[in-house]
């Protein structure tokens, strides 16, 4: 899972440069998920809210709902 994290974080930067919102936003809900699955709550909760300030509409439910649930565990 280690390695998931990583790819992921470089995924992020590299969207970040190329000015890909949507892309950015992937990388985002997937570190989430991914520091989720780790039982690493407050670095998911953190992710997730970092995920809901680049989606928009109903793509922020997603968010919004992911980071509610690691905020409870």
């Amino acid at each position: 899972m280690d390695v998931a994290c990583h790819y992921y974080k470089r995924f992020y930067l590299c969207a970040r440069l190329l000015n890909d919102d949507t892309g950015s936003a992937l990388a985002l809900n997937r570190l989430g998920v991914c520091y989720f699955k780790r039982m690493k709550f407050e670095m998911s909760y953190l992710y997730n809210q970092k995920h809901a300030q680049f989606v928009k509409g109903d793509d922020k439910f997603i968010a919004v709902y992911n980071a509610a649930i690691a905020s409870r565990l």
